[in-house]
């Protein structure tokens, strides 16, 4: 679970309250439940809540620790970075970040601020591979609900995620519209869009209008290879509507 530090004592009788993010139940802990320490109020942290029969509080926390696996990525025009918790009921959740950070999967400390989480990125510690793909892939579909916005974040995960998107063409065909979005170039888009397959590339082309030219030129380079491989063209001609008379 993901939760706030409400307060915490670690002068005197090293007791405390963590705040769960998703409910707002508050949970008992103390320093025999700490994983990392010390702990301060507005902590982010991650934790295990259990019940308990007796006391003010009806939950206690345990191995609390406030090291908190995020997905970091940035927003066109937008003065700030934004996470995303590596936690199953936080997959679709953005959180505002107190400053710039690079794209990527990251631990860190966080602290919860007015203006959004200030985060401490850890330069010893990362995600392991699996977590990032397996959660990539979900934060990746969040994404491409609403591309314009996600562009550059999209592009990110792609190109990370590339060993499984190779597997799964179809998720990989609805991520090109965020590549296609960061080349200027028309030419350069074109050559994008004709290194797809076939059934991919004819769809994606038709969308864009302004693509026509360079969809008509490989289309005629199509053709005349086709053409020029056969010796003899066979076709049909109904020209009377009626009649049809063939020709080679």
């Amino acid at each position: 679970m993901l939760g706030k530090v409400e307060f915490y004592d670690n002068k005197v009788n090293h007791l405390g309250a963590i705040i769960n993010l998703s409910d707002n139940i508050e949970s008992r802990v103390n320093q025999t439940n700490l994983q990392t320490s010390p702990i301060v109020a507005n902590d982010i942290v991650l934790y295990k809540q259990v019940p308990i029969a007796t006391g003010k509080y009806k939950y206690r926390a345990l191995e609390v620790a406030n090291k908190i696996p995020v997905f970091i990525f940035n927003k066109k025009e937008v003065a700030r970075s934004f996470a995303i918790p590596l936690i199953d009921s936080f997959s679709d959740k953005e959180i505002p970040l107190t400053g710039l950070h690079p794209t990527g999967f990251f631990i860190g400390a966080a602290k919860s601020t007015l203006s959004g989480w200030n985060m401490l990125i850890s330069s010893s510690e990362t995600v392991p591979k699996e977590e990032c793909f397996s959660s990539g892939k979900n934060i990746l579909i969040h994404f491409l609900q609403q591309t314009p916005t996600y562009t550059k974040a999209i592009k990110w995960l792609a190109d990370f995620l590339q060993p499984i998107l190779d597997k799964d063409t179809e998720l990989k065909s609805l991520c090109m519209p965020a590549y296609l979005q960061e080349l200027t170039e028309p030419k350069e888009r074109a050559r994008l869009i004709e290194s797809l397959p076939a059934e991919q590339m004819i769809p994606l082309y038709l969308s864009y209008p302004d693509l026509a030219e360079f969809r008509q030129q490989y289309a005629g380079k199509i053709l005349e290879n086709e053409f020029t491989e056969k010796a003899i063209i066979c076709f049909d001609i109904e020209s009377d509507r009626k009649t049809i008379k063939e020709y080679a």
